[in-house]
């Protein structure tokens, strides 16, 4: 029973040391971006100057312009939007506004670091958008902000990733009996200092 136990437990290293290994090398890329950027952003680094602005003409079918005239207004939203997506690679629009009197329909789009407006009109319709630097991008993406279902689904997973790579690296340190005490005291240090320096230095009411 006892060469069973054993067996089990080095088995589970040797499956911590694999895991530790390949996460470090898959997430190596995220790791170094997500470190840069938190300290771009801690540092408040955003620096827009390098921004762009523009604007992109849109096609529209004659069936789509009638449905945005005053004496037919009848917008086919779906259509339009699938349109300006074929136009300007945009995927869903975070807000959509109808003007009859104007016969005018809007679609508002979030980016990361920028936005971008579609104006639809019987005459004309065109796309007005706004970037931010490559900084600026960084920053936006760092903390998921406007970057979409599936780079908020990347976020997450990088970010188990992370912990599991942390959990791993304790795990290996934990096989080596002698070190097994200082393997405690690091983990115990790495602890406390963010409680410490938080409950010091870090300002709060009571």
């Amino acid at each position: 029973m006892a060469t069973h136990n054993k067996f089990n437990w080095l088995k589970f290293y040797s499956w911590s040391r694999w895991l530790h290994l390949y996460i470090s090398t898959v997430l190596f890329a995220t790791l170094v971006f997500f470190a840069i950027t938190g300290i771009t952003l801690n540092n408040s680094w955003y620096d827009d100057a390098s921004g762009n602005e523009g604007e992109l003409e849109i096609e529209l079918s004659e069936t789509l312009r009638a449905g945005l005239r005053e004496d037919s207004w009848d917008p086919d939203l779906s259509a339009l939007r699938a349109t300006v997506a074929d136009a300007t690679g945009l995927g869903e629009p975070s807000r959509v506004e109808l003007f009859a009197e104007y016969q005018e329909v809007t679609f508002e789009y979030a980016l990361p670091a920028g936005q971008a407006l579609a104006t639809l009109t019987p005459d004309r319709a065109w796309l007005e958008y706004e970037t931010g630097s490559l900084l600026a991008l960084a920053n936006a993406l760092h903390k998921s902000r406007d970057g979409g279902a599936v780079w908020s689904v990347f976020v997450d997973v990088a970010a188990v990733g992370m912990l599991l790579f942390a959990i791993t690296g304790i795990t290996i340190l934990f096989q080596n009996r002698r070190r097994r005490r200082s393997a405690l005291l690091s983990v115990a240090l790495g602890l406390l200092t963010p409680v410490g320096l938080y409950l010091l230095f870090v300002p709060g009411v009571g």
